[in-house]
């Protein structure tokens, strides 16, 4: 569980993050949305240990981020918009990094890169953009991680990866773990986010399960906010109302 009490945050003479309050729970994949600029990676970084609040408290289960413990590092995984690994094969990411995860499995990480239609006899080096994130999605989610991460992980995706993304992402939340996932790319998650948190002008303006928002809105199916036929919320345009209404 994340909980996030009365956060602050500035970059330089930068305001990022003001006063912000809100719990992640387990067994839920969470949609961080907003424009560019409003803060998500840097939440993001911050839950990571990587930015010191200037005010409030963040514990995730049970430590503070900042405090860098290696039983919270082994138990958190991010996958940044910029893709580093290491180069090594397979047997060299499983070998190097595999270890600093205690949970992570050999297993898992093939069977995640065979779902990607990549062979676990990879040279990383040669690897397209959109591979080498593949790789690190498969990578991450082999470490069976109490705490997934990802900031603008679809980008650099084509079509058939996108769908094959959303497949592997659906089949691997638990109720003992959580994903946040950071995007202005709203209509290439909403098929798999089952919250939704929406960030603008360094306030959360939304923060709500989609099942909730369906039964808030229920009066309202005529609305474009839901998709046609089948009463399923469409979160990209949930997205655009709540930003226009703030």
């Amino acid at each position: 569980m994340i909980h996030i009490e009365n956060l602050s945050l500035n970059l330089g003479k930068k305001e990022v993050l003001k006063n912000l309050s809100i719990d992640f729970i387990p067994g839920h994949i969470y949609g961080l949305f907003g424009k560019n600029g409003v803060g998500k990676t840097t939440l993001l970084r911050t839950l990571l240990g990587l930015y010191f609040p200037d005010e409030g408290t963040i514990t995730i289960n049970d430590y503070s981020p900042k405090d860098r413990h290696p039983d919270f590092q082994s138990d958190i995984f991010f996958l940044g918009e910029e893709i580093y690994l290491p180069e090594l094969n397979f047997g060299g990411l499983v070998k190097h990094l595999g270890v600093f995860y205690p949970k992570f499995e050999e297993e898992k990480f093939e069977k995640i890169l065979e779902e990607f239609e990549l062979s676990a006899d990879f040279q990383y080096r040669k690897l397209s953009y959109g591979q080498k994130k593949k790789v690190k999605i498969a990578f991450g989610l082999a470490t069976n991680a109490s705490v997934i991460l990802m900031d603008e992980p679809t980008n650099g995706l084509d079509i058939l990866a996108k769908k094959q993304f959303r497949k592997v992402l659906a089949s691997n939340i638990n109720d003992e773990n959580l994903m946040i996932i950071a995007t202005h790319q709203v209509k290439d998650l909403e098929s798999m986010i089952d919250h939704v948190v929406i960030l603008d002008g360094h306030k959360i303006l939304a923060n709500k399960n989609v099942s909730q928002i369906e039964e808030e809105l229920k009066n309202d199916l005529d609305s474009d906010i839901f998709l046609a036929g089948n009463g399923a919320l469409n979160i990209e345009k949930f997205y655009e109302k709540t930003l226009t209404e703030n």
